[in-house]
């Protein structure tokens, strides 16, 4: 794997900077593709040995930005057109002669409540029948994402934007680029689709109780409504979406299995607590 050249479309995100990260630990120099120029200082902290600039609807510049690369990952964004950012970038793809694409997905993407779901869903379609050998990957929510509540929380309290009983099976995010970097380093890996999840199911509650636990907050876990969360400016916009999300991480929570990744990682995935305390202490 030293040797193949592997550029991650999306690499600006957290998701993508992980990628980057955990392909500079396993002795890849990875090519970022971004969508602006003022991306290229993060990208290249992270490990990026090269930057490539694309407008992500114009499958001729992906083309000219994966050109060289021998496999890429594409990682979409949240709550916009993903779906046709990933056909365009697997078009390209293939186009640009790369041997395998690896396509960061979601867990459950068939979920019908969730729009942002169905489009990750449409997209996988899109990388399977785009004529490249394919891994897809379907994170559950990230345990990262339960710790950025209590910075979208109003001053000394921890809220959830749903129902703080439900149940979550949260990964590490730095377990889900370790396996990115793994599914490329040979190809028995092609054509699988893999559900990647880090802890048994828990309750929100109880992932907040830990925060308030590590923080030394007098502070006890609460839903609200999705919009009296402090949101950042990509989540507001896509408010429809993270409601719809929202109402049905209420009904349902979003929980799966750990084997797939403990088969993945040869190990026991990080759990939450872990993370929390790697993050907060």
């Amino acid at each position: 794997m030293s040797d193949d050249r592997i550029a991650v479309v999306g690499a600006a995100g957290r998701t993508g900077l992980a990628i980057l990260k955990a392909l500079g630990a396993s002795g890849v120099a990875p090519r970022a593709v971004v969508r602006r120029s003022e991306q290229a200082d993060a990208v290249r902290a992270a490990g990026a040995a090269e930057v490539a600039i694309a407008d992500y609807t114009s499958i001729e510049q992906l083309t000219q930005a994966l050109t060289g690369a021998d496999r890429v990952v594409i990682v979409p964004p949240s709550y916009t057109p993903e779906h046709i950012y990933i056909a365009n970038a697997t078009t390209a793809a293939r186009a640009a002669g790369i041997g395998h694409v690896v396509l960061h997905s979601v867990l459950h993407p068939h979920t019908p409540t969730m729009r942002h779901h169905i489009r990750k869903a449409v997209g996988e379609a899109a990388v399977r029948a785009g004529g490249v050998p394919w891994t897809i990957l379907q994170p559950a929510m990230y345990a990262q994402t339960v710790l950025l509540f209590e910075q979208m929380s109003p001053p000394g309290r921890l809220c959830a934007p749903f129902d703080i009983e439900s149940l979550f099976s949260v990964i590490d995010l730095d377990d889900i680029a370790e396996v990115t970097a793994l599914v490329l380093r040979d190809d028995t890996h092609f054509y699988g689709s893999y559900e990647l999840v880090g802890n048994e199911p828990v309750s929100c509650r109880q992932m907040l109780s830990v925060v308030a636990g590590l923080r030394g907050l007098d502070a006890t876990p609460e839903t609200v409504r999705p919009w009296e969360l402090n949101l950042p400016d990509w989540i507001a916009a896509a408010m429809g979406d993270f409601a719809a999300m929202c109402e049905e991480y209420s009904e349902h929570g979003l929980i799966g299995n750990t084997n797939v990744t403990r088969m993945l990682l040869g190990r026991k995935p990080t759990s939450f607590d872990e993370v929390a305390r790697r993050l907060i202490t």
